[in-house]
C-alpha cells in the first residue's frame, strides 16, 4: 500500500506532462498501481490470517535456479510453512516484483526512449571501420606466422644445447668413472700381477708397524671411499654401453674391496683391536654395507659360540643348567660386544650388532636346540623356565644402549616367535584343574581337619580355598602374562567357597558346633582379603601395567567377594536359628487355645502371662547357655527369634480375627432378638479377657527377649506384633455396636427410600393410563 501511495503522485505528474511521462510509463504505473486490487480472492483472505511483517518463508534466490520445479518448491515449505501463508507471502513478493519493475522503468526511461535517434547513420560509420579493421588482422596474423616459425627454430636450438650439456656431462662421469677405476685398481695393485691384494695388505701393515701412517686399515678406508663415489657416478650413468663395458672392472674392484675389509674385519674381532674394529666399521658405514658387517660378525663370532653354549647337555640339571647358558650369552655379549660398541660411536651407520646379530643366532639356537624347554607338561618345569627366560630377557634389553636399539629388538621377528613358542593358555589349565580340583576335592572330604592349620584354621574347605587363593599368586605358580585369568580364578574360588558354605548349612547335617566354627573361619577368610589384595594382588598388576585392572577395580571385586562370604555367614546363622526355632514354634501352639479358655467359663480377668510364653522363649535360652563361645552370638539368635516372632504374630492375628467376627456374630443376633444386654455383656466381657490374655503374652515374651540381650526393635515382625495388640486391647465394643446400629439404619433408611421411589413410579403409571 505505501508502494502504490508513492507512485500515485508520480503517474500523475508523468501524466500532467512530466519529464518522463509517456503512454507507456503511464500504462506501467496504472498496471503497478491496479495490481494489488488484482490479486487472487485466495491471497487477499490470507492477508487477514497473517499481518505482513517482510520477511517471506523463501529466499528470493529459489527462483534463480537454473531447473526450477513447481512441485518441490511447495513441498519443501509444505515441511516448514501451511499453504495458506505460502500463498500470502508469494503474493506480497508479486507486489514486491511489479513494483521494482515499474521503478526499473521510470529511472532509465529517458536514455531508452532517446535510444533510436541516437542509432541514426550508425551503419555507415561501422562499414568505415570494418575495412581498416580487416587489413591489420591480415597484418597481425602474418606477424604471428613468422614469430611462431622463430620460436619453433628457437626451441629447437634450445633443445640441441640441452642435449649438448647433458652429453658434456655425460662424458664427464665417464672420465671420473674411468679415473676412478684406473686409481682404485692402482691403490689395490689390481692391474699388477707382480702384488695381489694379499702382497698390499701385508705391505701396508708393514708399513704401519714400521711408523708409515698409510696402512691396511687406512688404504681400504681410503679404497672405499673412492668406491662409494663411484657407485654414485654409476648410478647416473645406468644403462649406458660404456658403464656395461666397465662393470665387469667395478665389480672385480667390489670384490677385492670386500674382501680385504671382511679379511681386516675378521681380525680386528678376533683380536679385539677397537682402532681396527674402528676403521672397518667406519668403512663399511661409508660404503653402506653395515648389514654385511653384521652378517660377518654373526658368523665369525656368535654362530661358533652358539653352537658351543646352546645344546642341551649345558641345561642340566633343569633350571640352573639353564639359567648358566643365559648368563654365558650375557657374558659373552658384553666381552664381545663391547669392543664394536665403542667403535661404533664415532661412526655415522646404523650397526646394532646386539640385535642384528646376537639376538637372531642365540633365539634361533634356543628355539631349534632346546624345544623342549617350551613344554608345558610339567607345570613347575615350564614355570621356571619361562621366569628364568624372561628374567634373560629383560637383562638382554638392558645391553641395548639406546630406547630405538630395544624397540628394533621388541619388534624383531625371531623377538615375537620366541616369545610365542610359550604355551602360557596350556600352562593355566594345568594350573586350574590342580587348583579347581583341590577344593572339589576338600567338599568331598572330611569336614574337620585333625590339627589346625598353619593359617590357624581347623575346617578344611576353608583351610583349603584360603590357600589356594594365596597359591594363584605364589612366585611358582603365578605368571605376568596370565594376570587376568589368575585375578579370575581368584573370585571364582571364593564364590565356589561362598556357595558351599550357603549349600552345606541348608542340608542340617552339620553339629552346631561345626555351624560356628563354620562361620568363624568364613569370617576370618573374610578379614584375610584386604591382606591378600595388598600385599598378592596389587603388587603383580601394578607391574604388569594392565590397564584394564586398575585399584578401584580390585577394591571393588574384593568388596563384592566380602559381601558374598558375609551373606553365606548369614545363611549359615539363618539355619541354626531355624533348627533352634522349631521347639519354640511346638511350644506356640498354647497360644491357639486362648479363646477356649475364656469363652463362658467365668475365669478371672487375667493379670499375669501364660506359661507357654517361657517354653517358647526357654529354647533360645538354652542355645545362649550352651554357646557363650561363639562370637558375635547375638547375630546367632536373631533370625530365631525373626522366626518366632512372625509365627507368634500369625497365630495372635489370626486368634484377634475370630475373636472380632465371633463378637460381631454375637451384635447381630442381638438385633435380631431384640434381647436384653445382660448375655451381650458376659460374651464382651469374655473377648476382653482375650484380648487382655494376649496382650500380657505378647509383652512378657518381649521382656523376656530383652532379658537375653536381643533388641527386638530391630525385628521385622515385632513392632507389629505389639501395635496388633495394643490395638486389640483398647477395642471398644460400645463404638462398634453404636457403628453396626447406624450401619443397619442407614440400610433401612436405603430400603425405605427404596420403597418409596417404587410407589411413586407405580403412581405416574397409573396417572399416565
Amino acid at each position: 500500500q505505501q508502494q502504490q501511495q508513492q507512485q500515485r503522485p508520480q503517474s500523475q505528474q508523468q501524466a500532467n506532462g512530466g519529464p518522463h511521462s509517456s503512454h507507456g510509463e503511464t500504462t506501467a504505473a496504472a498496471a503497478a498501481s491496479e495490481s494489488p486490487q488484482r490479486l487472487p480472492a485466495s491471497a487477499r483472505v490470507s492477508e487477514e490470517i497473517r499481518p505482513t511483517t517482510g520477511k517471506l518463508c523463501f529466499s528470493e534466490d529459489d527462483f534463480l535456479v537454473k531447473h526450477f520445479n513447481v512441485d518441490q518448491f511447495v513441498s519443501q515449505l509444505r515441511l516448514h510453512v501451511s499453504l495458506p501463508v505460502l500463498r500470502q507471502d508469494l503474493g506480497e513478493y508479486l507486489v514486491r516484483l511489479k513494483g521494482a519493475m515499474v521503478e526499473l522503468i521510470n529511472k532509465d526511461y529517458a536514455d531508452f526512449v532517446s535510444l533510436s535517434s541516437n542509432l541514426v547513420g550508425l551503419d555507415k560509420q561501422i562499414g568505415r571501420l570494418t575495412g581498416p579493421l580487416q587489413t591489420l588482422r591480415s597484418e597481425i596474423e602474418a606477424v604471428k606466422v613468422v614469430m611462431d616459425a622463430e620460436v619453433q627454430k628457437m626451441q629447437q636450438k634450445l633443445k640441441e644445447r640441452s642435449d649438448v650439456r647433458e652429453s658434456k656431462n655425460t662424458l664427464q662421469r665417464f672420465l671420473s668413472i674411468s679415473a676412478s677405476v684406473a686409481k682404485i685398481e692402482n691403490l689395490l695393485k689390481i692391474g699388477d700381477t707382480s702384488k695381489d691384494l694379499d702382497g698390499v695388505m701385508a705391505s701396508a701393515a708393514d708399513d704401519q708397524l714400521s711408523g708409515n701412517d698409510d696402512g691396511a686399515g687406512k688404504l681400504i678406508e681410503r679404497v672405499a671411499g673412492e668406491f662409494n663415489q663411484l657407485q654414485f657416478y654409476i648410478s647416473q650413468c645406468e644403462n649406458l654401453p660404456f658403464i656395461k663395458q666397465i662393470q665387469p672392472r667395478c665389480t672385480a674392484i667390489s670384490n677385492k674391496l670386500e674382501e680385504g675389509l671382511r679379511r681386516s674385519f675378521t681380525q680386528g674381532i678376533l683380536a679385539s683391536d677397537v682402532a681396527t674394529l674402528r676403521q672397518c666399521i667406519r668403512t663399511y658405514a661409508i660404503i653402506e654395507r653395515a648389514a654385511d658387517a653384521e652378517s660377518l660378525f654373526r658368523k665369525v663370532l656368535v654362530e661358533p659360540f652358539a653352537q658351543e653354549v646352546i645344546s642341551r647337555d649345558r641345561v642340566q640339571p633343569p633350571g640352573k643348567g639353564l639359567e648358566e647358558m643365559y648368563q654365558a650369552i650375557l657374558d659373552f655379549c658384553v666381552q664381545k660386544c663391547a669392543p664394536l660398541q665403542d667403535a661404533i660411536v664415532s661412526s655415522t651407520g646404523s650397526f646394532d650388532f646386539i640385535v642384528n646379530a646376537v639376538w637372531p643366532e642365540v633365539s634361533e639356537a634356543i628355539a631349534n636346540r632346546l624345544p623342549f624347554i617350551f613344554s608345558p607338561g610339567v607345570a613347575e618345569v615350564f614355570h621356571q623356565n619361562y621366569c628364568i627366560t624372561m628374567d634373560w630377557i629383560a637383562k638382554f634389553e638392558l645391553l641395548c644402549r639406546t630406547r630405538a636399539s630395544v624397540k628394533r629388538l621388541r619388534a624383531h621377528p625371531t623377538f615375537t616367535s620366541l616369545r610365542k613358542r610359550w604355551s602360557l593358555p596350556v600352562y593355566f589349565q594345568l594350573r586350574f584343574q590342580e587348583i579347581a580340583s583341590a577344593l572339589e576335592s576338600s567338599f568331598d572330604e572330611s569336614l574337620m581337619l585333625d590339627s589346625p592349620s598353619p593359617s590357624g584354621l581347623q575346617v578344611r574347605p576353608a583351610d583349603t580355598a584360603l590357600r589356594l587363593v594365596r597359591r594363584c599368586w605364589a612366585d611358582d605358580v603365578y605368571l605376568d602374562a596370565l594376570v587376568h585369568r589368575f585375578w579370575k580364578l581368584t573370585l571364582q574360588l571364593l564364590a565356589r567357597y561362598a556357595k558351599w558354605v550357603a549349600e552345606v548349612s541348608a542340608d542340617g547335617k552339620l553339629t552346631l558346633a561345626q555351624h560356628g566354627q563354620l562361620v568363624t573361619e568364613t569370617t576370618i577368610i573374610k578379614s584375610s582379603l584386604p591382606e591378600i589384595m595388598h600385599e598378592c594382588v596389587l603388587p603383580r598388576v601394578r607391574r604388569f601395567g594392565a590397564s584394564a585392572l586398575d585399584d578401584k577395580t580390585i577394591e571393588t571385586a574384593f568388596a563384592d567377594s566380602g559381601r558374598a562370604l558375609e551373606d553365606a555367614s548369614l545363611h549359615v546363622r539363618q539355619a541354626v536359628g531355624e533348627n533352634v526355632a522349631k521347639a519354640s514354634l511346638l511350644a506356640l501352639e498354647p497360644a491357639k487355645a486362648i479363646s477356649r479358655q475364656y469363652r463362658r467359663t467365668n475365669r478371672e480377668f487375667p493379670t499375669k502371662p501364660s506359661a507357654y510364653v517361657s517354653a517358647v522363649v526357654k529354647p533360645i535360652t538354652a542355645f545362649i547357655e550352651a554357646n557363650r563361645s561363639l562370637d558375635q552370638l547375638q547375630a546367632w539368635v536373631g533370625p530365631a527369634a525373626q522366626v518366632i516372632t512372625k509365627k507368634y504374630h500369625e497365630i495372635v492375628d489370626e486368634l484377634l480375627t475370630s475373636v472380632r467376627k465371633t463378637e460381631d456374630s454375637l451384635n447381630r443376633l442381638k438385633r435380631l432378638r431384640k434381647t436384653s444386654a445382660a448375655p451381650d455383656a458376659a460374651a464382651s466381657s469374655d473377648d476382653a479377657k482375650i484380648r487382655q490374655q494376649i496382650y500380657l503374652d505378647v509383652m512378657d515374651y518381649g521382656r523376656q527377649l530383652r532379658e537375653l540381650s536381643i533388641h527386638v526393635e530391630d525385628l521385622d515382625m515385632f513392632s507389629a506384633l505389639v501395635k496388633l495388640v495394643e490395638e486389640a486391647k483398647n477395642y471398644d465394643p460400645s463404638t462398634a455396636d453404636l457403628s453396626a446400629s447406624t450401619t443397619d439404619l442407614t440400610a433401612s433408611t436405603i430400603d425405605l427410600a427404596a420403597s418409596t421411589a417404587d410407589l411413586a413410579a407405580s403412581t405416574l403409571e397409573e396417572v399416565a393410563e
